[in-house]
């Protein structure tokens, strides 16, 4: 991973260096008619807010998105983020449980804690 921003219009950004920026995402729909789109996407709310240390609880992936994004440098980039960096992207664009989200955004916020979630 190169950097990580905020952007106004797109929310979380994060450049992966070898990686285009195209992501196959194409839209489907499930056998039952209902749209999976409508699983997707950044104002999803995790079943369960992660408190913070400081400040107000992170109550949506564009929430722990944005908490991530303006964190200092050294902190994102460090090893215990980058699989909550993972999960957030993959839980927002592909869609999922955002139980994996949150589980990796609690690790690294309490990263002694380890396994216990």
């Amino acid at each position: 991973m190169e950097s990580v921003w905020l952007d106004e219009i797109r929310g979380l950004r994060i450049s992966i260096r070898g990686h285009d920026g195209k992501w196959p995402v194409p839209p489907s729909s499930s056998p039952s008619g209902v749209e999976i789109g409508l699983l997707r996407g950044r104002a999803r709310r995790f079943e369960e807010s992660i408190p913070r240390p400081e400040g107000p609880k992170l109550v949506t992936l564009m929430v722990a998105g944005e908490y991530i994004a303006r964190l200092p440098d050294a902190v994102h980039t460090a090893a215990e983020w980058q699989p909550a960096l993972e999960a957030l992207i993959l839980v927002a664009t592909l869609g999922g449980p955002t139980m994996f989200a949150r589980i990796g955004i609690t690790r690294a916020l309490e990263p002694s804690r380890g396994a216990r979630v």
